[in-house]
């Protein structure tokens, strides 16, 4: 499950098309990447069958062929993100940044997801970006595309490599994941199928964490 064949374009299409029918995955905002054989490739949650060829330099059009092409489509707004954490994390070999409702609901919050039974793979998901921790906030990067890529660029991926540098030998054991502030969850499998079910039991365990708030509450 952790390592074996390297994924393929079909792989993800079928990933996406799994994750958008739980509601895992939206339209809009989601996108999937994984390591091929010879390249990381990335999809947007609404756009299962292109893809984008990621390295350290670049992004290029991937068409659904499998050949390198040009393509005046944009790649998802995040893939620089997912960029840095191929980079930083040697162990990951997929990515999934999804916007599920808990897990965008723990987002706009400036806490992290403690561990719990269903994220104890995970350990602690921390919030990254938040106001808070690194001088943004949800509204920073609501805008226009210019302001999402600043507040990556300056907030954002400096507390990957932070996280990177104190967490990730943790990936020789297990999957991660981090919240990004007001935008969702990315978790980092070492394989696609650990990606995916560790992102069930994200959502799964904000869901959790919601419940016992709302029940606290009413206490």
């Amino acid at each position: 499950m952790h390592g074996g064949d390297p994924a393929t374009s079909a792989d993800l299409v079928s990933a996406v098309r799994l994750l958008r029918s739980e509601r895992l995955l939206d339209w809009t905002g989601g996108a999937l990447s994984a390591r091929g054989k010879d390249a990381i490739l990335i999809s947007r949650g609404g756009a299962a069958r292109k893809f984008w060829l990621l390295d350290d330099t670049d992004i290029m059009s991937w068409p659904y062929s499998g050949a390198p092409g040009e393509s005046a489509s944009r790649p998802p707004l995040g893939a620089v993100v997912h960029q840095c954490i191929y980079r930083r994390f040697p162990w990951c070999r997929a990515v999934v940044h999804s916007h599920a409702g808990d897990c965008f609901l723990m987002s706009c919050l400036s806490t992290g997801l403690k561990a719990s039974p269903p994220t104890e793979s995970l350990g602690e998901i921390p919030n990254l970006g938040d106001s808070k921790g690194g001088g943004g906030g949800a509204g920073t990067g609501g805008g226009a595309v210019g302001l999402r890529a600043e507040r990556e660029r300056d907030i954002l991926l400096p507390q990957i490599v932070e996280l990177a540098e104190r967490r990730g030998g943790e990936m020789k054991e297990h999957g991660l994941a981090f919240l990004d502030h007001g935008h969702g969850i990315y978790v980092l499998g070492r394989s696609l199928p650990e990606a995916l079910t560790d992102l069930a039991k994200a959502e799964a365990g904000c869901r959790l964490w919601t419940l016992r708030s709302a029940q606290r509450k009413q206490l």
